[in-house]
């Protein structure tokens, strides 16, 4: 991760979000970077008083920002998602505040943004969220059920794996997008489908029955 002084920089590093994207914002890198990290510490349920602070800290910043509410207006879509990612994972009992974001983000397409547009949508990373909400949650699998059809050709279909920029063109959306699929009962069968790369270079997905 970049230092503290590095962030402020004009042209301070990004890192990747973990499903490949790269932020276009420096509001949603750094609050990438920080919230990820923060989401491992509750997934710990740590019974350590400072990380537990940590924690409630973040929880009273985000409440005092417009995408710890959900806000789709310019950079402050991506920062939303992984604000909804944290909030799962820290308040999950918090199920109004979960299903006020996935209202809002139910008129969002996965791939293409609003209407058609493009809103620049960190799509591969949306789509993570909802595989992670959709054992629980009816709205996210109701939203990846309206984007299924799309998302099973992506599965299959063949993606050019390049070394030079692998983190791009990483295979782990495959399995991003069969998680998310095998949550509806039409696709359970994907399940355990397989994610390889071919002879010809291609990262493909395989259906097993």
């Amino acid at each position: 991760m970049p230092t503290d002084e590095e962030s402020c920089l004009e042209h301070s590093k990004k890192l990747r979000l973990i499903t490949g994207e790269l932020p276009k914002t420096y509001l949603l890198s750094h609050n990438a970077y920080e919230l990820e990290l923060l989401r491992i510490l509750a997934l710990w349920h740590s019974d350590n008083a400072d990380i537990k602070e940590i924690l409630k800290v973040t929880g009273q910043r985000l409440e005092n920002t417009c995408f710890g509410h959900f806000c789709s207006k310019g950079e402050c879509f991506g920062s939303s998602l992984v604000a909804l990612r944290f909030w799962n994972t820290y308040a999950p009992e918090d199920v109004d505040r979960i299903n006020d974001s996935l209202m809002k983000l139910s008129q969002y397409n996965i791939n293409r943004g609003i209407k058609g547009s493009n809103n620049n949508i960190p799509s591969f990373y949306y789509l993570l969220i909802l595989s992670e909400l959709a054992d629980k949650n009816e709205i996210a699998k109701e939203i990846i059920e309206s984007n299924s059809h799309t998302l099973y050709s992506q599965f299959q279909k063949g993606w050019i794996v390049n070394p030079d920029n692998a983190d791009r063109y990483n295979p782990i959306r495959k399995y991003v997008i069969r998680n998310a699929l095998s949550k509806l009962s039409e696709y359970r069968h994907m399940k355990n489908a397989e994610v390889y790369l071919s002879s010809d270079g291609r990262c493909y997905g395989k259906c097993v029955y």
